[in-house]
């Protein structure tokens, strides 16, 4: 997968909560080099599908379409961190085109979470 290097979105359905999850991150995407931004952060997670189903979709597609609005037509990279203990919320991810990125060190990952990328369609 392409990644660009000059403006990069990010999206993340949790929040990260310290440094060393964000450099860890930073390492994983590989040959990325350009500034991160942190665009969004949504919730997509069961407390957010409670009465209505379709929030946490609704939530993602928020933060995509914004996302890639802001990145001023240059390749866009969206990473969601998404509750795996939550088969609705995986499910929704893999809808909206995400992929596994990787499972993480164990300390950066304690309550079973797991990160998930996708690229800009236009990036190929």
């Amino acid at each position: 997968m392409a990644v660009a290097n000059d403006k990069i979105a990010a999206a993340f359905a949790h929040s990260l909560p310290g440094e060393d999850q964000e450099t860890w991150l930073r390492h994983e995407l590989g040959d990325y080099t350009g500034p991160m931004r942190l665009l969004l952060t949504v919730a997509v997670s069961i407390d957010w599908r409670g009465r209505d189903g379709n929030l946490a979709d609704q939530a993602c597609d928020l933060a995509l379409g914004d996302a890639i609005k802001r990145s001023d037509g240059e390749s866009t990279l969206v990473v969601c961190r998404i509750d795996l203990q939550n088969g609705p919320s995986e499910r929704m991810a893999r809808r909206n085109g995400f992929h596994p990125l990787t499972d993480g060190p164990d300390e950066f990952d304690p309550d079973m979470r797991q990160w998930y990328v996708m690229a800009d369609p236009d990036d190929d």
